[in-house]
């Protein structure tokens, strides 16, 4: 409603000056991911990998970047899984993922403006999960996405995950970090 709207605004705007972040926090069982992928037209021109394991990958790490200078972290020994996608030789999407006790959460994904809406970021979430092997079956995947990002919220609801709740994370002067989260009733 108004008040909720109101609510959203007043959190957006005092992001600058708290260090205020709102991010819609998604959750699904791994093989409810892979049902609602399933079935999906694939471009025989794009060719999707999963490396495994933490390593550096400078080379990847350098492509990233070119693809989104934002990209935080320093090098790829932090991520389990890195899915990349690649048109004729370019790199067009990425999706980092972390695994932990057997769940998959993601760390980050773009995907190059020219190559937006054609599915890309479902055929790398499908790949990443279908490295796992036999684990599908009992695990979940959490991804998140800043709340006023409309476009990552339909993809990951694109990508059959449901949303868990919105999470408030902050630094208020003098006080320290914040951490706080809704879940929706019911």
């Amino acid at each position: 409603g108004p008040l909720g709207f109101v609510a959203k605004a007043a959190l957006k705007a005092s992001e600058g000056s708290l260090g205020m972040s709102v991010e819609a926090q998604y959750t699904a069982p791994l093989d409810s991911v892979v049902a609602a992928l399933s079935g999906a037209d694939i471009d025989e021109d794009l060719h999707v990998r999963v490396l495994k394991g933490r390593k550096k990958r400078s080379d990847l790490l350098a492509r990233i970047r070119s693809l989104n200078p934002g990209f935080a972290s320093d090098d790829l020994t932090a991520f389990d899984r890195v899915a990349t996608a690649e048109a004729s030789g370019d790199l067009v999407g990425y999706w980092c993922f972390t695994m932990q006790d057997g769940n998959l959460y993601e760390r980050g994904v773009a995907v190059a403006g020219s190559s937006r809406g054609q599915g890309i970021a479902g055929r790398l979430l499908l790949a990443a999960v279908l490295s796992m092997g036999t684990e599908v079956e009992s695990a979940r995947l959490m991804a998140t996405s800043d709340l006023f990002n409309r476009a990552s919220r339909r993809m990951l609801e694109r990508c059959g995950l449901q949303l868990d709740g919105l999470m408030t994370r902050g630094r208020l002067p003098l006080m320290g970090e914040f951490h706080l989260m809704w879940r929706p009733p019911g």
